[in-house]
C-alpha cells in the first residue's frame, strides 16, 4: 500500500509539473508574471511613499518641538515683562501716595501758617490799638499840662 500512495503521489507530482510548464507558456503565465512585476513596483512606490511621509513627520516632529521651546521662551519673556510692569506700576503708585502724603502735610502747615498769621496780625491789631491809646493818653497829658 504504502508503494501504492507513493506511486499516486509521484504521479501528482508529474501532472503539477506538467502543468506548470504548461502554463509558463501560456497567456494566464505572462499576465500573472506581469501582474507580479507591476505588484512589486507598486510596492517599490509604496515604499518609497512611506519613507518619504516618515520623514516629513520626523522633521515636522522637530518643527514642533522648535515652536514649542520658542513658544516657552515667549512666554516667559512675557510673564517677566509682566513681573517689571507690576513692579513700576507699584513703584509709581508708591510715589504717587507720597505725593498725595506730601500735599496733605503741606495743607495742614499752610493751615497751621494761616492760623499763626491771623494771630500774629490780631496781636499786631491789639498792640496798635494800644500804642495808639497810649499816645493818645501821651498827648492828652502834654496838653493839659
Amino acid at each position: 500500500q504504502a508503494l501504492n500512495e507513493q506511486q499516486k503521489e509521484n504521479q501528482k507530482l508529474k501532472e503539477d509539473i506538467e502543468l506548470f510548464e504548461s502554463m509558463k507558456n501560456s497567456k494566464a503565465y505572462d499576465e500573472n508574471r506581469n501582474f507580479e512585476e507591476e505588484m512589486n513596483a507598486a510596492h517599490a512606490r509604496f515604499v518609497s511613499m512611506e519613507k518619504a511621509l516618515e520623514d516629513r513627520v520626523s522633521r515636522l516632529e522637530k518643527e514642533k518641538e522648535k515652536l514649542v521651546v520658542d513658544f516657552n521662551a515667549e512666554m516667559a519673556n512675557q510673564e517677566e515683562e509682566h513681573i517689571k510692569t507690576k513692579v513700576e506700576l507699584s513703584a509709581w503708585k508708591l510715589e504717587m501716595q507720597n505725593a498725595l502724603n506730601d500735599i496733605e502735610s503741606l495743607k495742614k502747615e499752610r493751615d497751621e501758617l494761616r492760623a499763626q498769621v491771623e494771630s500774629y496780625t490780631a496781636a499786631l491789631e491789639a498792640v496798635c490799638i494800644g500804642k495808639a491809646e497810649l499816645e493818645e493818653k501821651l498827648y492828652s497829658l502834654k496838653s493839659s499840662s
